[in-house]
């Protein structure tokens, strides 16, 4: 894939980033199997520190081996990204034997900053990254989902669906469906209002290619993206159809279709 980011180009003023605290916190954290806050503080090194991460490459430049940042014009076209199910996954590393160790081979790689890896993992909307794969100290960083509650709805639930009075509005729809596109694994999604315990929601329901815990993360991350900055006046629930009777009566509420693949 191809990244036009700041790199290398121009002196920078910045100190050289160098890895010593992320090794030592990277060592704590496998020490305590990331319990206390061995995690957290990886976590705040790599974002607010002066660490930096290896990432396998393949440039259209060759750069000196100072810190330095281009004028914006430079392609970096990275040799670690992954599908996995529809989530979109980066390998880094903190060091060339740890690249080695992955890769089995030498690799060309560029250097950046941790604060820049992870500003970059934003804009390409990368799901997750995995640093140091298959080391000890492998360390796996995603995108927080603190206000995703996850509810299973046993078979003996009396659940009511239909066609909603106030469906999303036809710009955060639009919005979705450009999400939607990104993700492989999205079949089809269907919106519909579902009361549950007397409680009412509108309801987005997903058939997946494949219902694997990423394909399902990766549907759960290109709704949040959608909805960044827009406020619902009703809540959302995300549902996930692996029944057969389920499918049928979602695909029978009326309007309820939303995109097919």
């Amino acid at each position: 894939m191809g990244i036009f980011d700041k790199l290398f180009g121009s002196k920078s003023k910045q100190p050289d980033p160098e890895n010593s605290r992320l090794f030592e916190l990277l060592s704590i954290y496998e020490k305590q199997n990331g319990e206390g806050d061995s995690y957290k503080n990886v976590v705040l090194e790599l974002m607010n520190g002066n660490s930096f991460l290896l990432l396998p490459s393949k440039n259209d430049n060759q750069f000196s081996d100072s810190w330095t940042t281009t004028k914006g014009d430079t392609t970096l076209q990275l040799s670690s990204v992954f599908n996995l199910d529809g989530l979109k996954v980066l390998g880094a590393f903190t060091d060339e034997k740890a690249l080695l160790n992955w890769a089995n081979k030498p690799t060309q790689y560029t250097a950046l900053s941790s604060k820049d890896v992870l500003s970059l993992c934003e804009r390409e909307l990368m799901d997750r990254i995995v640093i140091n794969s298959d080391l000890p100290t492998m360390f796996v960083l995603e995108k927080n989902r603190d206000n995703i509650e996850t509810l299973n709805i046993e078979e003996d639930t009396t659940v009511q669906v239909g066609t909603p009075n106030n469906p999303l509005e036809n710009k955060i729809i639009q919005k979705l469906i450009q999400n939607f596109k990104r993700i492989t694994v999205i079949e089809e999604v269907y919106q519909y209002g579902q009361t549950k315990n007397n409680e009412f929601s509108l309801v987005l329901g997903f058939k997946l290619l494949t219902n694997s815990e990423n394909a399902k993360t990766a549907t759960i991350n290109s709704v949040q993206n959608a909805l960044q900055g827009e406020k619902l006046n009703q809540p959302l629930d995300l549902f996930f159809i692996e029944d057969a009777n389920w499918y049928q009566t979602i695909q029978n509420v009326e309007n309820s279709f939303v995109y097919k693949k």
